[in-house]
């Protein structure tokens, strides 16, 4: 990705990022022979009377968990288990291997919470003792935070809003075989360095002339410091052409800087970058930061470490994307019309790369635009052949993706995360056996479906600052208060 000459002047200021969002869980439809939901807090307070009346027959009752949501578990017998969370339950008599789920107890107590099945168990109480004084009222169940290191950010970020009822779509008209070259990468993995590790040694990045010119990035082009920033002394990053957009967290644990590309390439010596961007604060709208083509963030949107398991629903947050600007962004030929909000700008040759490669793109596609399929189409009917192809398909009807840099050649990439807490690329093999990058020529049924997702994607034409998402009713609940 070439970076505008403009923001060779950068200032570097401290910055922020954000984090981390609960995964909402599934709903449910409702069994007649499951019992009704049952409030804790209401039983707690309506037995208090009975149990000083009948202590000495009393026995003690404890939940022991057996399991999380979707996975297995096994009883001896038939016993009680209850299903929920906090003191939102519903329960039955269960026996033998059951998934811990909402068709097992036939509804979902607490929508978009993860919940865990407990089991009963009854152990016979001593003698009678005194009766007790009356126990205070039980505290409230704890409000569901979010892990600002998982899911940075505000509320009403446009990392985190769902895609509304008012939005309006426009296809994309993207090709998945971009330029007709079939050894495009479909996708390619975006790297983005995630440091969140603000008690780490401080780093000296300085700054370097190799950047995308093929020229050695290890080594510093002179005495200037880009930034100095938190990084685990035997975090490597090699030499490379990729963008390698990096974020760190600094010590105050509230602002992050960011700075591209990124690279250190031996355990403890100089890191060096080719441009240090202004700092955000990890509580913020999150918008800013160093994908140099957008001038948008290197830690919002990216797929963490954690997130696209198998059993998941997908990422509860807007993705990030970079595309072939040149085959698949509209033609500009003013530089302010190369971009939309929330971009910041757009790449430095955009009046003559984007779009001149021949494309039908529409006229809201252009960096910045927010994509996303359609809200009348049935995923179950998009022939999707993958777990993780039928994920980012519910993220990308739910929450979208912005385009956020351009391949600079045929291709389209998915951000995903790298940094000290690990690859999420060998996470992804691990998980599903196949790599997460792949090409075109490949026809792998994990190819199949990112083209599929690709050539179904539409662009929010009225997604703005004002109506992130299109605004209206989300599609989703919004994300839990931060921590």
């Amino acid at each position: 990705m070439t970076l505008d000459a403009n923001l060779r002047q950068l200032a570097i200021t401290p910055v922020l990022a954000s984090l981390f969002a609960l995964a909402a869980c599934g709903g449910g439809q409702s069994d007649p022979t499951a019992s009704a939901v049952i409030d804790d807090d209401a039983v707690a307070a309506e037995a208090s009377a009975g149990q000083r009346e009948t202590a000495s027959a009393a026995a003690t009752q404890t939940w022991t968990r057996v399991a999380l949501e979707r996975e297995n578990f096994t009883v001896t017998g038939t016993q009680t288990v209850r299903y929920g969370s906090g003191s939102k339950w519903v329960q039955k008599s269960v026996s033998g291997k059951q998934t811990c789920a909402n068709a097992l107890f036939g509804s979902d107590p607490v929508v978009g919470t993860r919940k865990e099945c407990q089991v009963l168990k009854v152990t016979a109480a001593p003698a009678a003792a005194p009766a007790p004084a009356p126990a205070p009222a039980p505290a409230p169940a704890p409000v569901a935070k979010r892990d600002v290191l998982k899911q940075p950010f505000a509320v009403n970020s446009i990392w985190n809003m769902p895609i509304g009822s008012g939005a309006v779509y426009a296809h994309a008209r993207m090709s998945g075989t971009p330029r007709g070259d079939v050894w495009s990468p479909m996708p390619m993995a975006e790297r983005d360095h995630i440091v969140l590790t603000p008690k780490a040694p401080l780093t000296k990045v300085y700054h370097s002339k190799g950047g995308w010119s093929g020229g050695d990035r290890c080594a510093a082009s002179g005495t200037q410091v880009l930034q100095t920033v938190p990084m685990p002394i035997n975090y490597v990053v090699p030499n490379s052409r990729t963008n390698d957009s990096a974020a760190f967290l600094m010590p105050d644990g509230r602002t992050v800087l960011q700075s591209q590309p990124l690279a250190r390439c031996s355990a403890g010596g100089i890191a060096t970058g080719w441009v240090g961007f202004e700092s955000v604060d990890i509580y913020g709208d999150g918008i800013v930061g160093s994908h140099g083509g957008s001038r948008m963030s290197a830690l919002g949107g990216t797929i963490r470490m954690g997130e696209l398991r198998p059993g998941s629903k997908g990422p509860n947050h807007a993705l990030k994307v970079v595309v072939d600007a040149a085959s698949q962004l509209r033609v500009c030929s003013v530089r302010a019309d190369c971009s939309r909000w929330p971009a910041k700008g757009a790449d430095g040759y955009a009046t003559s790369v984007y779009g001149r490669k021949g494309t039908s793109a529409p006229a809201g596609m252009r960096m910045g635009s927010l994509l996303a399929l359609h809200k009348d189409v049935d995923i179950a009917k998009m022939g999707l052949e993958t777990e993780p192809g039928r994920q980012l398909a519910w993220t990308l009807q739910n929450y979208g993706a912005y385009i956020v840099d351009d391949t600079y050649g045929a291709g389209f990439s998915i951000a995903v995360e790298v940094g000290p807490e690990g690859k999420f690329e060998d996470q992804f093999q691990k998980d599903y056996g196949f790599k997460f990058e792949a090409r075109a020529r490949n026809a792998t049924p994990w190819v199949r479906d990112i083209q599929r997702l690709v050539t179904a994607l539409h662009v929010i034409d009225n997604n703005s600052a004002t109506s992130i998402g299109g605004g209206g009713t989300p599609r989703q609940p919004l994300a839990a208060p931060l921590n």
